[in-house]
């Protein structure tokens, strides 16, 4: 599928949102006493007051981009995973659901610990259980989600039993390499650096090589970028005693 194409069907599902949020009531098009305007929106997803913008994308003028479409879902509460991979429903639910490889989030600014652990030092099989809970910390908002880190590939950067803190990519975040990643790929979660390898002409990435801190004990590992299913970046580490 083409970029072109993909940016088409994100701003069908963008309007097929807005078009729910103004029958609810939350926007306004007019600027009325009830929901945002087309101004306001502009303001907190464009960072200027051009109402009209929107009014282009909802007339297919122009294509919202990737990462004004991740602010419009944090405006109004909208499942991210809809508006961007086009994944289950278009608002957050308040239940708690569990899958196998990616828990939903179900409360903003909530932090999902899950009991799936994240081993660092080989590709073992994911082991999840079907409870899971929630914590917070302070000055960190969005959504993320905590692993268990086993195994010492990682060390010194991460120890066996530090919490990391992650946040999932989706299409149009920028993977940086040399960055440490949660990577899930063939049914495992391993925490590694990212390095991308390219093809010749450096429109593609064709595999990810993964890196341990610990090299002097393992070796890189190559996986071609098909076998990855789900990236999501470390954002902190709670440490252990």
């Amino acid at each position: 599928m083409s970029v072109s194409t993909e940016r088409q069907q994100l701003n069908e599902r963008f309007k097929r949102v807005f078009n729910q949020l103004q029958e609810q009531g939350e926007i306004s098009r007019n600027g009325g006493k009830k929901g945002l305007s087309l101004t306001a929106i502009a303001k907190e997803i464009l960072g200027k007051k051009t109402g009209h913008v929107i009014t282009d994308y909802l007339s297919d003028k122009r294509t919202i981009k990737y990462e004004e479409a991740k602010k419009f879902c944090s405006l109004f509460n909208v499942n991210p995973q809809y508006l961007i991979d086009n994944e289950g429903e278009p608002f957050q639910s308040h239940l708690v659901s569990t899958s196998e490889l990616a828990p939903a989030i179900a409360y903003r600014n909530q932090i999902l610990y899950t009991t799936a652990q994240a081993f660092a030092s080989s590709a073992e099989e994911m082991q999840t259980k079907n409870d899971c809970e929630y914590f917070q910390i302070p000055g960190l908002q969005g959504e993320f989600i905590a692993f268990s880190v086993s195994g010492n590939s990682m060390q010194p950067t991460l120890q066996d039993g530090d919490i990391i803190i992650c946040r999932e990519l989706h299409k149009g975040d920028t993977l940086k390499d040399n960055d440490i990643y949660t990577v899930c790929a063939n049914n495992a979660i391993m925490v590694k650096r990212v390095q991308q390898i390219w093809d010749k002409s450096r429109r593609q990435v064709q595999k990810l090589k993964l890196i341990s801190d610990n090299y002097l004990e393992y070796d890189p590992r190559f996986l071609d970028r098909q076998e990855v299913t789900k990236l999501w970046k470390v954002e902190r580490k709670i440490t252990t005693l």
